[in-house]
């Protein structure tokens, strides 16, 4: 008994039959009917289900990050699960991780070395059966790249007397190294703030600020001074204010109105300034 075509379980798993022995006679026996049963194996190849391009990220973000997640469906046949790995010729910072499709970025991506990287994911299941999805990833472009000032390092001389509120300078700025949404203009206080003892050691992290004033009051009124305070670290554990005054002229009476939140603490005790902290030789004493 021979099958004239190649067996194939989606078209046909079962084929019957009947057999009948015949003798030279003619006498025929019993029919017997058989079934043939077609054995399913898994020739059907996965098919990767993700998408063809990775979600675009930033430039500076960050190595070692999970860019892209392949995922493939396999459930047209009998399946033994699906691996993944990386084609020949995919970017070699690029690595996945064969059991979840993680495809990872081992360095830190940035747009002017590199603004895309392209790879080819394949999808394989247990009979070696395969599937291919070329993928890129785009970079965002960041302006990460400083303005260059493009004016002169002097202004132009200007008479005594000349009036009050002239413009004596125009500042000006080339941003165009990176994309840019416009520049601004600032002054750069490069006030000195220093100190005359150890409590002011630069090494210890601490910046000393100075207010001034006369203003007028009478008896029982209260003063408003502004502090102005500029630093220059963002990452400053806190800000101290000590009151420096002549205690010949003045005394303490106390301190209300202090913010009640954890970690202010208020000492409203009068200490004697005989290291002249703040540099003035009129006080002698300061809270």
């Amino acid at each position: 008994m021979s099958l004239s075509t190649d067996p194939d379980y989606e078209t046909q798993s079962q084929y019957n039959f009947t057999v009948v022995a015949t003798d030279v006679a003619g006498n025929a026996s019993a029919a017997q009917s058989v079934t043939l049963e077609i054995n399913n194996v898994d020739d059907t190849a996965p098919a990767i289900t993700s998408s063809d391009t990775a979600v675009t990220i930033d430039e500076n973000s960050g190595a070692d990050q999970v860019i892209y997640t392949a995922t493939a469906d396999d459930s047209a046949d009998m399946s033994g699960g699906v691996s993944f790995s990386l084609a020949d010729g995919s970017d070699a910072a690029l690595s996945i991780d064969a059991a979840t499709g993680e495809v990872s970025l081992s360095t830190d991506p940035d747009y002017e070395t590199q603004s895309q990287y392209n790879f080819t994911v394949v999808a394989t299941d247990a009979a070696g059966l395969k599937d291919e999805q070329s993928v890129s990833l785009n970079i965002n472009n960041l302006d990460d790249a400083t303005p260059v000032i493009t004016s002169g390092d002097a202004a132009v001389t200007i008479d005594e007397n000349s009036g009050a509120d002239q413009v004596i300078y125009t500042a000006t700025a080339d941003d165009s190294a990176d994309t840019s949404d416009g520049v601004s203009f600032s002054l750069v206080d490069n006030t000195v703030y220093s100190s005359t003892s150890a409590a002011g050691d630069a090494a210890a992290g601490e910046q000393l600020i100075s207010v001034s004033g006369s203003p007028s009051a009478q008896a029982g009124e209260q003063v408003s001074l502004a502090v102005n305070y500029n630093a220059d670290s963002n990452e400053l554990p806190g800000l101290g204010l000590r009151i420096h005054y002549d205690s010949s002229m003045l005394s303490v009476e106390g301190m209300t109105g202090v913010l009640d939140q954890d970690l202010i603490y208020t000492d409203t005790t009068s200490q004697s300034d005989s290291e002249d902290l703040d540099g003035n030789a009129s006080t002698d004493a300061y809270v």
